[in-house]
């Protein structure tokens, strides 16, 4: 086989669609949005600490940021969306048993 004709050879070179039948376009996943779902995973284990949640809110915005200029790098927009809806969900639930301490609080005092 002729190193013409190999694809990996030819992805590796940075062989254009163009030139090659073979080629396949690949995209890059934004590392961002990668960061944003796994804090976001943390999140259950992780909310009474503050530690995820803030972490998963900043780098879902910021994985969606990139998404947004570039679309043709990156791919994981559906990851950055779920870290972020993840993230908002547990700032909410920690505010409401913030809340919740803070009446029991009054109350008992």
């Amino acid at each position: 086989m002729d190193d013409k004709d190999n694809v990996l050879v030819q992805a590796y070179e940075g062989a254009s669609p163009e030139r090659s039948r073979w080629a396949v376009r690949s995209f890059v996943m934004a590392n961002i949005a990668l960061a944003g779902l796994f804090l976001s995973q943390l999140l259950p284990m992780l909310v009474f600490l503050y530690l995820a949640f803030p972490g998963a809110i900043v780098f879902g915005h910021l994985g969606k940021r990139d998404l947004r200029r570039e679309p043709e790098r990156y791919t994981g927009f559906a990851m950055a969306q779920y870290g972020l809806m993840v993230g908002y969900f547990c700032l909410m639930i920690t505010m409401l048993v913030v809340v919740a301490m803070f009446r029991g609080y009054q109350i008992g005092g």
